[in-house]
């Protein structure tokens, strides 16, 4: 079956902007495909410039040159049966095989070139250029400046590296081969034209050719995790010794650009754009063997097992929630876990649920300290900044939020308003992923809908979940970890817990609260 040729009416002008040499960058780009793809588009290629080139060698022929006698001029009658002379056929043919071949050259080398640059935003993204963009010859400005305040950024370089950046974050594009990332994360894939491709922080340079890896920037640390390939970081003060980065390593610089290798993170970094804003919700509705099904968009589902304090799974107690069925976790001896990871990082984040139960006796660990145990987690509390925690604290039935191992440095309080007080009530945490030069954590607790005071803490380093790919780091529901004689049981309920990886607006958290359902952001 003979192919459908693409675009009759484009296709023929952009062959008539070549010849003229006034095609644009895009149309160029776009014949270029054509030609490459559909032999149609091929044919008719050849049969334009055939026509092209006997039009020209007539133009040329029937019209005389300043002092030419007009009598040694060629031309060619209308309605002439007799054949040509075939001298002048051979010339008519040479001058198209000649233009010909020239526009085959001319089509090679212009295929050799690459498309433009493009940006293109994921879903319900919000974003800006404050300087720059992209010019006319299809390369970014040099000094152009992206600001991604929420969702998620594909850029396309001339040279075909792909740079995905997730909001909140700044880049700046130097020149084509010079990427300075100063707030958030981004994540890099190399082409292999990029030889000499550079990302810069404010104290790193990280040197790289042909290679996956990604860059994540907060106040007080740099993060640069490699997927593929080899990475070279220098520290941008003099004396302190480069390092290098290979296939599936990862390392954390301090203020100074001093570099130590840290476990990689497969959850760190968002390596495609996302079409639509991720989330994972249980509803504890339906139950299967133990364990709760997950609907997720954006990320992989996983259900959430229940087990008692011994790791076994047990039968899972259902009571009446605030929408459906909730999960019953007051008997003592029992706690959920699932192998969703949770959201890495410093990124945005929102966590939802509803809760239901009494003010908990003050619990002490093994030096007589006081602590608040978890109602949802996950990451690894030993390090500062490592895990995400909504707690409950104790005697006064708050819910706060905390996010490393001193909750004294790293705790949001929602207010003073006790929630645990016998009826559900809907908590729901929102990290914005501001953080200021101080180390103030932004995040905002809202009540049942509504924003609650909360307070700015201020902590030693940045929020940085490691999620890992160990249980101890795994989301869990009612897990108290810290307890003397071992893991222990947090007594509440809960139901329809939220995950997003994104910070909910005021009227979207209304929205999930009153009809339990989550709506993207204007």
């Amino acid at each position: 079956m003979k192919s459908r040729l693409p675009d009759s009416r484009r296709l023929e002008q952009a062959f008539q902007d070549l010849e003229d040499g006034i095609i644009s960058a895009d149309d160029h780009w776009w014949l270029m495909l054509q030609l490459r793809e559909d032999p149609e588009a091929r044919r008719a290629y050849r049969e334009h410039m055939a026509f092209a080139t006997l039009l020209h060698w007539s133009a040329e022929a029937s019209i005389p040159e300043d002092g030419q006698d007009e009598s040694s001029v060629v031309t060619f009658p209308k309605h002439s049966r007799e054949p040509r002379p075939r001298r002048l056929i051979y010339v008519a043919a040479a001058a198209m095989v000649a233009l010909l071949a020239v526009a085959g050259s001319l089509l090679m080398l212009q295929t050799k070139e690459q498309p433009p640059a493009q940006v293109t935003a994921g879903a319900k993204t919000l974003w800006e250029y404050t300087n720059g963009g992209i010019g006319p010859d299809g390369e970014f400005r040099p000094g152009t400046r992206l600001v991604v305040n929420r969702g998620s950024l594909e850029i396309v370089t001339r040279k075909r590296t792909r740079i995905v950046v997730e909001g909140p974050a700044i880049l700046e594009i130097s020149d084509p081969q010079r990427v300075s990332v100063s707030q958030g994360k981004a994540w890099f894939e190399t082409s292999e034209q990029d030889t000499d491709f550079m990302v810069m922080t404010e104290r790193l340079r990280a040197s790289c050719s042909a290679t996956r890896f990604g860059v994540a920037v907060s106040t007080g640390s740099d993060r640069i995790q490699v997927e593929a390939g080899e990475v070279r970081l220098e520290s941008k003060l003099p004396g302190i010794s480069p390092t290098t980065l290979r296939t599936g390593e990862a390392a954390i610089a301090d203020l100074v650009g001093r570099s130590r290798l840290a476990p990689a993170d497969p959850g760190l970094f968002v390596e495609e754009l996302q079409r639509e804003p991720a989330y994972i919700h249980w509803s504890f509705d339906e139950e299967s063997a133990g364990a709760f099904p997950a609907t997720a968009r954006g990320m992989t589902p996983a259900p959430l097992q229940v087990r008692g304090l011994d790791g076994q799974a047990v039968t899972p107690r259902l009571t009446e929630g605030a929408f459906g069925s909730g999960l019953d976790l007051t008997d003592g001896n029992a706690f959920a876990e699932s192998a969703f990871a949770g959201i890495s990082g410093g990124g945005p984040r929102t966590i939802a649920v509803w809760v239901k139960g009494a003010p908990i006796p003050r619990r002490y660990t093994t030096s007589n300290v006081y602590y608040t145990p978890s109602v949802v987690m996950w990451g690894d509390e030993s390090i500062e900044g490592g895990s995400w925690t909504l707690r409950a604290h104790c005697i006064s039935g708050i819910i706060g939020t905390q996010w490393g191992a001193n909750g004294f440095l790293t705790a949001g309080r929602i207010g003073s308003r006790r929630v645990l007080d016998g009826k559900w009530h809907h908590i729901a945490c929102v990290f914005t992923g501001e953080v200021s030069e101080g180390g103030e954590v932004k995040v905002n607790h809202y009540i049942d809908g509504e924003r609650v005071p909360t307070t700015w803490a201020t902590m030693g380093t940045d929020v940085d979940t490691r999620v890992g790919s160990g249980p101890q780091t795994r989301l869990r529901v009612a897990y108290d970890s810290m307890m003397p004689g071992g893991p222990g049981n947090v007594p509440v309920m809960v139901d329809e817990l939220f995950i997003m990886r994104s910070a909910l607006s005021d009227e979207q958290v209304r929205i999930l609260y009153q009809e339990n359902r989550f709506v993207a952001a204007d």
